[in-house]
């Protein structure tokens, strides 16, 4: 997490996000100490952006190595025509600095099939793939890497919003357990809905920043597909396939899981749940203080009161923490913790 406090700057601009009471200060800074990697720059990517630059997003990585053209600006409402021939990250950064100056952007104007951009997903908190090419591989990089993934599509058919989240959650489903068909590298022109794609880039963007507050997302466990001219969508559930090849039994995604309990059994944790406020806090700062500095501190707690409190508290202490992950299994928080080394 960031700063302990939010400038005065910071609680004017978000003022209006911050007096909600699922969001608040906590949820504020957990968005402004966030890294999102944005894969395509286009159509889904510029309403997401404009929107995950405008919530307080503290950090976004662009890539994309496609260039401003007049023909995509009806549902490219990130660019400008002055922009055309430009390349999209470098006028997609213009805009959301325009609109909030302090967000910390990364535009890497590289093919989505360079090395480095599959290396940078391991030091991002979640990836967006809006991409075109729409490639299953970017499942397969996040489970290894253990981050979630949200993914979204429209053409002339209509459009879907999904997540996998099978790197970090038991149970979750992957990409192609939903039915998202690996594509290559369009090349013809594809009829689509600008203001579909609109609807569908900003569903994903708030769907984002409700993982990274700890709220959860709706898209656990199902898919939503929207028709082309038409503001409702439907919800259809998910499952995983008995013979996939990456979330079922002895596949790539059952190794990330046993990896991720066997880290978990080696790290300290604490369970807060049955205390009363004070105590909460009190207990995490005695079992902190038995602790190195910098070992790291899995929480567990309930909502309300103690999730406001505990990470305001350690903040205050000048610890480090994560944002909160909901349990929906059993209704309480985790959260991670750790003092400075110095």
């Amino acid at each position: 997490m960031g700063a302990a406090v939010l400038t005065a700057e910071q609680m004017a601009r978000y003022s209006r996000q911050i007096i909600l009471k699922e969001i608040g200060g906590i949820g504020q800074r957990h968005l402004l100490d966030a890294h999102i990697m944005v894969l395509g720059v286009g159509a889904l990517g510029a309403s997401a952006l404009l929107y995950l630059g405008g919530a307080g997003v503290g950090r976004l990585t662009l890539v994309d190595d496609a260039r401003v053209a007049d023909s995509l600006l009806p549902g490219d409402i990130i660019h400008e025509r002055i922009h055309a021939g430009q390349p999209v990250v470098y006028s997609a950064k213009q805009r959301i600095h325009a609109v909030n100056p302090e967000v910390e952007i990364s535009a890497l104007d590289l093919p989505l099939s360079d090395d480095y951009v599959i290396d940078k997903i391991k030091s991002v908190d979640l990836v967006l793939d809006l991409s075109a090419d729409l490639s299953l591989k970017w499942d397969q990089v996040c489970i290894q890497q253990r981050v979630p993934l949200f993914s979204g599509w429209v053409d002339q058919h209509g459009g879907w919003a999904a997540a996998s989240l099978v790197g970090v959650e038991s149970e979750a489903v992957c990409m192609r357990c939903q039915g998202i068909k690996q594509r290559g590298n369009v090349t013809a022109i594809e009829p689509f809905s600008g203001l579909l794609a609109g609807m569908v880039g900003t569903v994903l963007a708030t769907e984002a920043c409700k993982w990274l507050m700890g709220l959860g997302t709706g898209l656990r466990g199902q898919r939503w597909c929207f028709s082309p001219f038409d503001t409702a969508f439907k919800a259809y559930p998910v499952e995983r396939q008995g013979d996939c090849p990456v979330c079922s039994k002895g596949s790539v995604a059952d190794k990330v899981v046993e990896d991720r309990q066997e880290d978990d059994a080696g790290a300290a944790c604490i369970d807060i749940t049955t205390e009363q406020c004070p105590m909460t806090f009190v207990k995490v700062k005695l079992k902190l203080e038995s602790m190195p500095p910098g070992q790291e501190l899995t929480i567990r707690l309930n909502g309300g009161e103690p999730l406001h409190n505990v990470p305001l508290s350690l903040v205050d202490e000048g610890c480090w923490v994560s944002s909160p992950m909901a349990d929906d299994q059993t209704g309480t928080f985790i959260l991670k913790t750790r003092r400075p080394t110095s």
